[in-house]
């Protein structure tokens, strides 16, 4: 399945102009999966931090960023549920603010 989804992925980039598509690291039937994480600081310091603390951009007040971005750096498991409690922590604080 992983194998499928990986040539059918290769097919679209290079469809889109990508000149190198890499597929499986390490062994040639090992499949490598990556959660991109850490890529929108946060912080108080607008000079040092995409986000506040709420996960909204410094500079755009109704642009909140709830996907990986905002962690640090990388865990050791799949990020997924700790997005996920992010997304509904900012959400949340949204409605209490009223900021929509």
């Amino acid at each position: 399945c992983s194998r499928y989804y990986m040539t059918k992925l290769k097919q679209v980039f290079r469809s889109a102009g990508a000149v190198l598509c890499f597929g499986a690291m390490g062994h040639k039937d090992d499949i490598h999966t990556s959660h991109q994480v850490g890529t929108t600081r946060f912080g108080k310091d607008p000079n040092t931090s995409v986000l506040d603390e709420d996960c909204r951009l410094h500079d755009h007040e109704n642009v909140f960023v709830v996907d990986g971005g905002f962690m640090p750096n990388a865990l050791g498991v799949s990020p997924a549920l700790t997005i996920a409690a992010n997304a509904l922590r900012v959400a949340d604080t949204i409605l209490q603010k009223a900021i929509i």
